[in-house]
């Protein structure tokens, strides 16, 4: 892949934020296949923890820093360099729309304005900061806040380019979940999210769901915003 965007920071800083960021998620994922992971009630019904859309994001940015740390060590590739670069772009939305439907789903079924917004807030971070019963403290802010934080700092630190192809492959993601999760449901007789089992049907899953399509959409656009901005700042250097 050729740019005249300069890097940020070195290769080397590069390989190891992305290989300590892969180490890291992978360690989360062996997790998931733990005695404690197993008594969680998330891990019940068909679908496993890949009922819900969270666990496929992460499972996407998983293999993505796996093809990232891959490319680094193979720097002469350019399929595997276009490969990270593609993966990575389209990681970018689907990271911030978990992390976002997740708190705003969050702030909404708390209510935290129902007695005072200071004390609800904090019931609602607090709430969703904790990782469920037998989890480990970090499994829900990896999934829930640490993928986007890394998806950040992957697209500031190094050299990337939204392409189409990286749009193609965000909303085909999003697309075959949506198919996935619709079969998951008939099978379960509910919605994994409690919250699609008190909408009507189908409006409340199509709305979500074009909801969900519409902010990625949004999060391409910013994506593609910072790296061409900081594009023109490199250049004009």
């Amino acid at each position: 892949m050729t740019s005249d965007r300069l890097s940020v920071v070195s290769p080397r800083v590069q390989f190891l934020f992305h290989f300590s960021s892969f180490a890291f998620f992978a360690y989360v994922f062996y997790w998931h296949f733990t005695p404690e992971a197993e008594k969680l009630p998330q891990a019940g019904d068909f679908g496993w923890f890949y009922k819900f859309l969270t666990f496929w994001g992460f499972n996407f940015q998983l293999v993505t820093l796996f093809v990232c740390v891959l490319g680094h060590l193979n720097s002469k590739s350019e399929g595997l360099k276009r490969l990270a670069n593609d993966l990575s772009c389209s990681a970018f939305p689907l990271a911030n729309v978990i992390t976002l439907m997740y708190w705003l789903i969050l702030v909404i079924t708390m209510k935290p304005v129902d007695v005072e917004v200071d004390g609800g807030v904090h019931r609602t971070v607090t709430h969703g900061l904790r990782s469920p019963v037998a989890a480990p403290w970090y499994i829900n802010l990896t999934v829930h806040l640490f993928n986007t934080i890394i998806a950040w700092v992957d697209i500031t630190i190094c050299e990337r380019s939204f392409r189409p192809r990286a749009s193609a492959i965000c909303y085909a993601f999003g697309i075959t979940y949506v198919c996935w999760s619709q079969y998951a449901s008939s099978v379960n007789k509910m919605y994994p999210y409690p919250f699609l089992n008190d909408m009507p049907e189908p409006q409340g899953y199509i709305l979500v769901s074009l909801v969900s399509l519409l902010a990625m959409y949004s999060f391409l656009r910013i994506g593609a915003g910072v790296t061409n901005r900081s594009a023109t700042k490199s250049k004009a250097s």
